[in-house]
């Protein structure tokens, strides 16, 4: 159970306990930011990790994802190679020089050939790389096994400088 209310219920109450079950939820989704300049592309994706219980955020203009990370905390970075002004890989290495975000786990996805044919150098500055169209069941897969492994970073992480301020 969430919340205990006594009869005759007060509605002011309700209401309010309503509203934190609520927060807490949201707070409890993984967070997923979608970077592409595809629009078509981020309205089916949003809608599809939506339904899948993710909270979603699209940036179609990638010059302003720093200012998106700052304000939406993702999980998981979906991040398209070939995007006007720059490339997913030169974002990529942005964000693994900063402190604030080179743990959070970066998924290219690209219909490039020039893309596919990196596959491994982008690897090496994202964890995982995908070929568009997606299969959405093979996306989703790769998804959650990278939001696991960033977990349990984040948890070793926090472990070993637990031990480190006992010390």
């Amino acid at each position: 159970a969430e919340a205990y209310l006594t009869k005759p219920a007060n509605l002011a109450v309700l209401s309010e306990k309503i509203e934190q079950i609520k927060a807490r939820a949201l707070d409890s989704k993984k967070r997923v930011l979608w970077v592409d300049d595809d629009t078509d592309l981020l309205a089916a994706y949003e809608n599809l990790l939506t339904h899948e219980g993710y909270q979603v955020e699209c940036v179609n203009q990638p010059l302003k994802l720093i200012e998106q990370i700052e304000r939406f905390r993702p999980d998981v970075i979906v991040l398209d190679y070939q995007m006007p002004n720059c490339n997913g890989a030169e974002l990529a290495q942005l964000l693994k020089q900063d402190s604030r975000f080179m743990t959070i786990p970066i998924i290219f996805v690209s219909a490039s050939s020039e893309a596919a044919a990196q596959k491994e150098q982008l690897t090496i500055v994202g964890n995982a790389f995908l070929s568009k169209p997606l299969d959405n069941e093979l996306f989703l897969k790769c998804l959650r096994q990278q939001i696991t492994k960033s977990d349990l970073m984040t948890q070793r992480i926090q472990q070993v400088s637990q031990r480190f301020e006992k010390s």
